[in-house]
């Protein structure tokens, strides 16, 4: 069973709880424990990825953002949190190239499975390649490529598109996008 950081299902936790009533009517009832009055996150334990899956749909659906590009800015939301505070020594502004390459450690830091390969062609794209990810969704890759958006964004790249080319919900071997930018002025 794969797991997700705390500090990662936090977030998704928090987006929920802002919903009341309402959040507990979006989970099957072995996740309600998570929205009692007394429940907490801590950011150092690890959680079932599935259960943060469920509550991410959840949220998405009581935010409007169940969808593809909704997931995806809600990646984006987590880049530009994880960048402004804890993991702010790891963006490189004015060095997309060094940030991206950074992504890596954004991954081993939130997920107990899966190994992120990223490979950098030239000064403005590249590939990244998840392999061995324990529970693979089409959700998790949306947020997953919203924040690669988000990380070059800060960095300074310019006209940013990443796509995503094969999936291991479709059966591929690994997930897989390409990536490409303007380097800032």
């Amino acid at each position: 069973m794969s797991r997700l950081k705390g500090s990662g299902l936090r977030h998704i936790w928090l987006g929920l709880r802002a919903h009341g009533e309402r959040a507990a009517a979006q989970l099957p009832p072995r996740l309600h424990s998570y929205l009692a009055e007394d429940a907490e996150i801590s950011v150092a334990e690890w959680y079932p990825e599935d259960d943060a899956i469920e509550m991410l749909r959840a949220w998405a659906r009581l935010e409007g953002l169940a969808h593809p590009a909704g997931y995806g800015q809600i990646g984006r939301g987590a880049a530009q949190a994880d960048v402004s505070t804890i993991y702010r020594s790891l963006l490189r502004e004015g060095d997309p190239v060094a940030s991206v390459r950074k992504i890596p450690v954004f991954w081993s830091s939130y997920q107990d499975t899966g190994r992120l390969l990223v490979q950098v062609q030239g000064d403005a794209g590249g590939t990244l390649t998840l392999t061995d990810q324990g529970s693979p969704t089409r959700e998790m890759c949306a947020v997953f490529q919203g924040y690669v958006c988000q990380v070059l964004d800060l960095a300074g790249a310019r006209d940013v598109e990443v796509a995503k080319e094969s999936c291991r919900v479709d059966a591929a071997p690994s997930c897989f996008w390409r990536f490409k930018f303007r380097a800032p002025n």
